[in-house]
């Protein structure tokens, strides 16, 4: 049986790069397929890259529909060694995009559609190589029961220019919004179906 990716409905700017299905994890005797689809920010990228020639992933945004084989009941225990593996799973994804020095910060619930996922926050840095800056950056990964299968969505975008000079990297700088990036990725997290 095909499995889908979770629906989110993504605002205008953002492009999807990437759909995979993948089995991230085996629990034992149950095992654990992630259906995903990885979005970027193109209207950010696009204007950085018009005015600075830097051309990279600014901000990404990730759902995945995890589903077990067996499907077990659900249970608190379960759902905690889910949610710790898959947080695991966001952190390699981190380093695999060229983030350095990933951090996990701090973990709380986010209501998301009829119960509540946990939310980790996660600090890291991004260097530059272009501009030759390091960015500090900011991401967010929750992780939730979905009846007999499991959600998870975040993503990241940096937060400040953590070292750099020049024209175009305050270019870079001015384009910065990270409340408003963090209010909107949690606003697309809410969206995951």
């Amino acid at each position: 049986m095909a499995i889908e990716p979770p629906r989110v409905s993504v605002p205008t700017g953002w492009r999807r790069v990437e759909e995979s299905v993948d089995r991230p994890f085996d629990v034992r005797v149950v095992s654990v397929t992630a259906a995903t689809r990885v979005w970027e920010d193109e209207a950010t990228a696009t204007a950085v890259r018009e005015e600075t020639g830097g051309d990279r992933t600014w901000r990404f945004f990730f759902a995945s529909r995890l589903v077990l084989r067996p499907a077990p009941g659900s249970s608190k225990p379960l759902q905690r060694l889910v949610t710790a593996r898959a947080l695991d799973g966001f952190e390699e994804r981190l380093r695999d995009r060229g983030f350095r020095s990933v951090a996990r910060r701090e973990s709380r619930d986010l209501p998301v559609g009829n119960g509540d996922a946990t939310l980790t926050r996660y600090e890291a840095v991004s260097p530059v190589d272009q501009l030759d800056a390091v960015l500090s950056v900011e991401g967010y990964a929750a992780v939730w029961s979905a009846g007999r299968e499991f959600r998870m969505a975040g993503g990241a975008y940096p937060v400040e220019v953590r070292r750099g000079t020049g024209e175009a990297v305050a270019t870079v700088a001015d384009a910065l919004d990270p409340e408003g990036f963090r209010s909107e990725l949690l606003d697309l997290i809410r969206r995951v179906e």
